[in-house]
């Protein structure tokens, strides 16, 4: 059986074979056991249908991830394992983490009474990834009425502008022996991970997501975040 395969949603049939030889990855048969859905540009909650089991990932495909970030993905084989790579304008309009945690839920690795308890921390990290990477926003107070109009006018203007709202957020999840690690790449121009943040009392959620989980290691100036808690 094969193990892992590329299935199209909506992709027109050479651009998924290309990209799937590409991958190193063979496009989906009845024989594959798992597959990634490749689909064209969404912008809606359209694919929280997608992200479950035994379809293990979604992909949006224009201005999408290279097919070096999908063959590395694979490397983490053959623990079961979620992937996703989504434009900020559609992460930003789906809720994430809880489609990351149901789709653990049910491969079986992840006991449905844990998923609350681990939401909030993978919630953290995706609108780390969203607000203060690929949307560039810092800096911005939202502790008065006319701040917080400020701040959604700016993150409004940034979801239309294709500078900010076209960038990928990639999410993996693999399981190392006991552990689920979750990593959150983004595509901003990250920052000095030794220095504080100024101005943001949030200091982009780092607080939160520590006290939830084993572990947070923060990478690539800041446009990684990798997070470890138990099974």
């Amino acid at each position: 059986m094969t193990k892992l395969a590329l299935r199209g949603d909506g992709l027109p049939d050479k651009d998924l074979r290309a990209f799937a030889a590409q991958c190193g990855l063979p496009v989906w048969s009845p024989q594959a056991s798992s597959w990634l859905t490749v689909v064209p540009r969404l912008g809606s909650a359209e694919p929280l249908s997608r992200l479950h089991p035994p379809c293990i990932g979604l992909i949006e495909a224009d201005g999408g991830p290279s097919p070096d970030w999908v063959a590395r993905l694979i490397k983490h084989s053959p623990a079961p394992c979620f992937f996703a790579s989504l434009t900020t304008t559609t992460a930003f309009d789906i809720d994430l983490a809880q489609s990351t945690l149901a789709a653990l839920a049910g491969f079986g690795v992840l006991a449905e009474d844990r998923i609350d308890a681990l939401r909030l921390p993978i919630h953290e990290a995706v609108a780390n990834g969203l607000i203060h990477g690929n949307l560039e926003i810092d800096n911005v107070s939202r502790e008065s009425l006319e701040e917080f109009e400020v701040y959604a006018k700016l993150l409004s203007e940034r979801l239309a502008n294709p500078h900010y709202g076209d960038r990928h957020l990639e999410l993996s999840v693999t399981i190392q022996d006991s552990d689920i690690v979750v990593v959150v790449h983004d595509q901003g121009r990250g920052y000095d991970v030794s220095r504080p943040v100024k101005g943001l009392k949030s200091g982009r959620g780092l607080a939160i997501i520590r006290s939830m989980v084993s572990s947070v290691d923060v990478g690539e100036d800041g446009r990684l975040i990798r997070l470890r808690f138990p099974r």
